[in-house]
């Protein structure tokens, strides 16, 4: 048992008490990775020593019953983790608080470290409950934490306090997203957000719902617009108008007073994959007129196209940085 270093159970195998698990991971020093899926909880120990596995280095815990997800992570010490992955189901009164408070406490410092070495993370703003994960976590180095279908204001305070003095998480308009008031309340404060993608959508109201957040004050402090430190702002290739964009940025910058803070400059980069077609049509064209309003409003430092690798047959306007000047592309 002692060469054992991968460790996987599913639902056929769920027979195993938690203890019987607890037993066999405290058997096995030299394990490397961790996987249960589908499991649930069987005979829960009220005590038990905590099993250090200092070889650990890939935990993978999903759709398993949150009981047994609390009590794997608080016996478990893996100082070596580098990947992390829980995917929980919708555990309707369960205290989630207390479990990433306390459950996860001694991965606090895991998830710290992993953010910083990959550069960053991404909050998912979506009806489907609480997201944050880092780039490509499931190919590589990395963690995702994904409660399913439930949303506490608590998870964005609680991502803050684990960053510390970091620099926060770029926050992720997901196509097809419903934004409910009680998650854009929640994350529209945070200040150590710099960066906001909204996705790809079909549906006009999606990117609009996105871009109306971005230009409301807060409701703690009305001198300021939600997410006050946003630096960059992607836009999708489609799903918007250029005259929304100058209402965002208007309201936002001009409509406000930032009593409290120097205004922050936003770089608009514009998404471009291919030929992206609306009702069968090319999408919009960014007027002159427009763009050079957007790009003359105080605080927007740049506004430019970004991915556009073929511009063939491609007709819009963009903001020349060096020469202050609209140009055709």
């Amino acid at each position: 048992m002692h060469h054992l270093d991968n460790f996987s159970m599913d639902l056929a195998n769920d027979g195993l008490t938690v203890p019987q698990l607890l037993n066999v991971l405290r058997a096995s020093p030299g394990l490397q990775a961790l996987k249960l899926t589908h499991m649930i909880e069987r005979d829960i120990p009220q005590h038990s020593p905590t099993i250090t596995l200092r070889h650990l280095k890939y935990i993978k815990l999903q759709f398993c019953n949150i009981g047994l997800v609390e009590c794997i992570l608080q016996r478990i010490r893996a100082p070596s983790c580098t990947r992390l992955s829980l995917n929980i189901g919708d555990e309707r009164g369960f205290n989630f608080p207390h479990f990433l408070n306390e459950s996860l406490q001694s991965f606090h410092s895991i998830l710290r470290a992993i953010h910083r070495r990959r550069g960053g993370s991404e909050f998912v703003l979506n009806s489907r409950g609480f997201e944050w994960h880092t780039p490509d976590y499931s190919k590589m180095e990395g963690f995702s934490i994904h409660i399913n279908n439930f949303f506490d204001p608590y998870f964005t305070d609680w991502v803050d306090r684990i960053l510390k003095d970091d620099s926060g998480p770029w926050i992720n308009f997901v196509y097809g997203g419903t934004f409910s008031e009680t998650v854009l309340r929640s994350v529209a404060p945070m200040r150590r957000v710099t960066k906001a993608i909204i996705g790809d959508s079909w549906r006009g109201e999606d990117v609009s719902a996105a871009l109306q957040f971005l230009s409301k004050p807060l409701t703690t402090s009305t001198s300021l617009p939600s997410l006050p430190c946003l630096q960059e702002l992607i836009l999708p290739s489609v799903g918007w108008n250029t005259q929304e964009l100058l209402e965002m940025v208007q309201s936002r910058f001009c409509a406000l007073s930032w009593e409290t803070m120097e205004r922050t400059p936003l770089t608009i980069n514009v998404q471009h994959e291919g030929v992206a077609w609306v009702n069968m049509n090319r999408r919009p064209i960014p007027d002159l007129v427009t763009v050079i309003e957007i790009r003359k409003t105080s605080s927007v430092k740049c506004f430019k196209p970004v991915g556009w690798t073929d511009p063939v047959g491609m007709l819009a306007v963009t903001w020349n940085e060096k020469t202050s000047q609209p140009v055709w592309i």
